[in-house]
């Protein structure tokens, strides 16, 4: 029977040191799809030839030869993913960033910006198979949730065995997986009223994750998981008035887990061990978000020039973030079509502003599109957040039943939480996840509804 652990004799196989080894074809799909997400948040990476090479790369070859030999690249289901339009759109984007790169940059950073997206498109494919396999999408939450549990229980108890007990940051990467993991357990936690067994754990690991995810002093993860929270709230009552969507329940859901939150924060500032390393990372932050607030607000009602307001803040932090902003605004003026070419953004700052040549990135993945690809490459690049957010909404409206209703709500999370960091985050592999991740599942879903 399918829910027995046998193997049947039609099941794929895997070709290695001479053996023939069989496996399930959901269970390769869905491990191969949760080791790619969660090897994006491992602090681990190296530069190899001016190419920023992670374990990523490696396991993305890895996959395709384990799923060609499998033969799970075949079949009418998987030919027919490519030929979606998201897809379709996401393969002219890479095309003209290859151009862009090649005419504008060079053949290193054309290439390199090639390989980037047809890796990510092979994840997009991926997951989209695996949210069109029921079996498969549910091996593939629960491995995802071990998989980025254990990045945030790992990343913490580094910094507690280096005596840091907040903020932990200083690994890089696996910071983003603290929002993620809790942004991803809310709607499985409190929305999913098909599962009985299990919800009080849920419960439990979405009070530790979001208590995690405040004392790790992320503040982009903050605002990520609460535009995450409201996006599953929304698909929850998506078909009834958008007011009801702040009616009772999420008063009370907002009321309950917000009392419970910050009782725990209240609780853990309390021990003395943690006021003594919190209060000064605050009082250092605290000016720090002020002061930028304050100069963009500035810009935006027209009181001042970014370009000039920015040298008044205070905080050097703030100073330097407000400056990409002016210096992205700049470039995007002398290149308005076509950009400066991919992967120039460095070199260009390098060149005008040597004193903050060491920032790589606009900090701004919406930003930096379009200072390196131009409006045609930013209008290419929202168009797919546009058909993506729009394949959300058309597979909500399609779920009949509350286990499809609730993966709805999980993909509508993913969406919130990577569109509001890409907003904070810049040119890197991350934010090729935060979009192909929830639109994968979303195209699986929707054509598994269509039978397709």
């Amino acid at each position: 029977m399918a829910s027995t652990l046998s193997v049947s004799r039609s099941a794929p196989t895997l070709w290695g040191l001479g053996l023939v080894i069989p496996v399930r074809r959901s269970a390769l799909l869905a491990f191969g799809a949760a080791a790619l997400v969660v090897s994006l948040f491992l602090p681990l990476k190296t530069v190899v030839g001016g190419l920023t090479l992670r374990p990523f790369d490696p396991l993305v070859v890895l996959f395709v030869a384990m799923f060609l030999s499998a033969g799970l690249l075949r079949g009418p289901a998987i030919r027919a993913i490519p030929r979606d339009a998201w897809f379709i759109l996401f393969v002219l984007f890479a095309v003209y960033l290859t151009l862009n790169g090649l005419l504008l940059a060079g053949v290193k950073d054309a290439v390199k910006v090639l390989m980037q997206k047809v890796e990510f498109l092979f994840l997009a494919v991926t997951i989209a198979a695996v949210g069109g396999d029921e079996r498969a999408r549910d091996t593939f939450l629960r491995l995802l949730l071990l998989g980025l549990g254990a990045v945030v229980a790992g990343t913490v108890l580094w910094h507690v065995a280096a005596g840091q007990w907040v903020d932990y940051k200083r690994l890089g990467e696996p910071k983003w997986a603290f929002a993620l993991l809790a942004s991803i357990l809310f709607p499985l936690a409190y929305l999913d009223r098909s599962r009985s067994r299990g919800r009080h754990v849920l419960k439990v690991m979405l009070l530790a994750s979001v208590g995690l995810m405040l004392l790790s002093l992320e503040r982009k993860g903050w605002g990520a998981f609460v535009l995450a929270v409201l996006a599953a709230l929304y698909l929850r009552t998506h078909r009834y008035a958008v007011r009801r969507t702040i009616g009772r329940r999420a008063v009370r859901a907002v009321a309950l887990y917000g009392g419970l939150i910050a009782l725990t924060a209240g609780l853990l500032v309390t021990i003395p061990l943690l006021v003594a390393s919190v209060t000064p990372l605050l009082e250092e932050r605290a000016p720090d978000s002020v002061d930028r607030v304050r100069a963009l607000g500035d810009f935006v009602v027209g009181l001042s020039d970014i370009s000039e307001s920015y040298k008044y803040v205070e905080a050097p932090n703030a100073r330097q973030r407000l400056f990409l902003v002016a210096f992205s605004l700049q470039k995007l003026r002398e290149s308005p079509l076509f950009g400066i070419g991919v992967d120039q953004f460095q070199p260009a700052i390098a060149r005008d502003a040597p004193t903050l040549a060491f920032a790589t990135t606009a900090h701004n993945e919406y930003a930096q599109y379009a200072v390196e690809a131009g409006g045609v490459g930013l209008s290419l690049y929202l168009l797919l957040w546009l058909l993506g957010a729009r394949r959300v909404a058309t597979a909500a409206r399609m779920m009949a039943d509350a286990r499809h209703r609730t993966w709805v709500m999980v993909v509508g999370a993913m969406l919130g939480y990577g569109l509001f960091m890409n907003f904070f985050v810049a040119a890197g592999a991350q934010n090729e996840l935060f979009l192909t991740l929830p639109v994968g599942l979303a195209t699986g879903l929707w054509r598994e509804q269509q039978g397709t």
